[in-house]
């Protein structure tokens, strides 16, 4: 795979302005917060048509869907969809097509996956049918599970674009998708999975009377240096981690994380030169396109089985360029 097509998708656009000063971004605020409050009015608003807002079950929604379009979009990059249509589709027609795609993955995911499977095997709090059952009224059954199965979306909203933004991906950024996306999701998912047990699970079992003291540490860990028992304490420190994980990806652009170089595979390479290439040879043409980052700097060749050796330093011409294809990694500009 090419360079270029390691390039995620939304790094590799170019926004170009249709007027010019400030009249693009105030208008696109205000078209924004026009959804915004249509959609609040439609789905969640007590007052409006569906009233999801209980508040955990429309919270419950968003937050799953903020996490299925991180996914979609930085974890997969927009697989299964081909490169050349997310390119050339008309933004109404893409952003219908994967607005429902993204709809009835999350729905599938908190209804089928979290309240279907887990919620009907190993946790009856996932699924309001089951706590029904012990004795729980219908709006506390709902609330109760819905909580449950947003505290999970919440910690993998923060963990997912943090393997992306802190790790670039790795050990699995080299990969094609969906190999690639599918290795981060399983590893960014039982990463979520084991917080979720560390700081929400707890909170579960002193919910219902009498507290589920053979199920989970009651009080839980945090009482005292937390003075509360509610898992919403560490509700507030994973969203502002997630905060943070935002203001180092689109404001600060990774910086200063950037500055860190990956020296080359030869012991006489450094990281401003190609492997095994002179600092003369280090053209526009060897350098990665601007805003690429280490992601399109550390593709691999299938044939990146062992480092450079020392003949192919100093050797130049094509037979050099072959033998510098099979270096074992490239630097990071």
């Amino acid at each position: 795979m090419s360079g270029q097509q390691q390039i995620p998708y939304l790094e590799e656009r170019k926004l170009i302005k249709r007027w010019s000063g400030p009249w693009p971004m105030l208008a696109n605020m205000a078209f924004t917060l026009l959804i915004f409050a249509v959609t609040w009015w439609v789905f969640q608003d007590p007052r409006g048509i569906m009233r999801f807002y209980t508040p955990y079950v429309g919270y419950n929604y968003c937050r799953w869907w903020l996490i299925i379009l991180i996914w979609m979009a930085y974890i997969f990059d927009f697989w299964p969809f081909r490169r050349d249509c997310v390119r050339s589709a008309h933004p109404l027609q893409k952003g219908l097509v994967l607005a429902l795609v993204s709809v009835g993955i999350m729905i599938a995911m908190i209804h089928g996956f979290f309240e279907g499977v887990l919620g009907n095997l190993p946790f009856a709090y996932f699924n309001p049918a089951q706590l029904q059952k012990l004795g729980l009224t219908d709006f506390y059954s709902t609330e109760y599970a819905a909580q449950a199965c947003m505290m999970f979306a919440v910690i993998a909203s923060w963990i997912s674009p943090a393997w992306l933004v802190a790790l670039e991906g790795q050990p699995w950024a080299g990969l094609s998708q969906p190999v690639r996306g599918f290795s981060i999701w399983l590893g960014t998912f039982c990463l979520s999975l084991l917080i979720y047990f560390m700081t929400m699970h707890n909170h579960m079992g002193i919910l219902y009377y009498p507290w589920q003291y053979f199920t989970a540490i009651c009080p839980p860990y945090w009482e005292h240096f937390a003075e509360t028992v509610s898992a919403n304490f560490h509700v507030a420190w994973i969203m502002c981690c997630t905060v943070v994980v935002w203001f180092m990806e689109g404001i600060w652009e990774r910086f200063p994380f950037t500055m860190i170089k990956t020296p080359c595979a030869c012991s006489s390479g450094t990281c401003r030169s190609s492997c095994g290439a002179t600092p003369s040879e280090d053209t526009a043409a060897t350098r990665p396109p601007t805003g690429a980052g280490c992601m399109w700097a550390r593709r691999l060749s299938s044939s990146s089985s062992r480092p450079c050796s020392s003949s192919s330093t100093a050797a130049t011409g094509p037979t050099a360029s072959a033998r510098r294809s099979t270096c074992s990694s490239v630097p990071c500009w």
